[in-house]
């Protein structure tokens, strides 16, 4: 299970990009489609995160992966209030920022966006964190 779990979610994760890819990087409309991939993407998330709960090689994965995404939309958020080109952080930015893209939705403009990124990943972070830590300490 283990490696299926790995493999199934850098599918998803290409999935995630692919769908919500010409979108972000075209500033077009986000439709319902980009707003469907982004929710799979978040539930598949949450569901690895219970698969996963005994399995430290693939909480340490997700704990990473969450971590980056969590650090690009920081950085994002700073180059964006200071009003600095994405461009230099373009490459993390559509690896980590572009499966949350179809949150776009429901928010007004860039900065209420990536805030919401930000939230999401420090979660996703967070409960990988712990479920890693939960499996160190020997606590079920």
């Amino acid at each position: 299970m283990k490696k299926a779990l790995f493999i199934l979610s850098i599918i998803i994760f290409i999935i995630a990009i692919k769908g919500n890819f010409d979108v972000m990087l075209m500033g077009r409309t986000v439709t319902k489609w980009n707003t469907v991939i982004t929710g799979c993407f978040v539930i598949f998330w949450s569901i690895f995160l219970i698969y996963a709960k005994n399995i430290d090689s693939l909480l340490k994965y997700s704990l990473t992966l969450g971590i980056l995404t969590f650090f690009t939309a920081i950085t994002g958020l700073i180059l964006n209030i200071f009003d600095f080109s994405l461009t230099i952080i373009i490459i993390p930015i559509l690896i980590f920022l572009t499966p949350l893209y179809g949150m776009k939705m429901f928010v007004n403009n860039n900065i209420h966006l990536i805030i919401a990124m930000i939230i999401i990943s420090f979660f996703w972070s967070f409960l990988s964190f712990m479920s890693v830590k939960r499996i160190k300490t020997g606590v079920s």
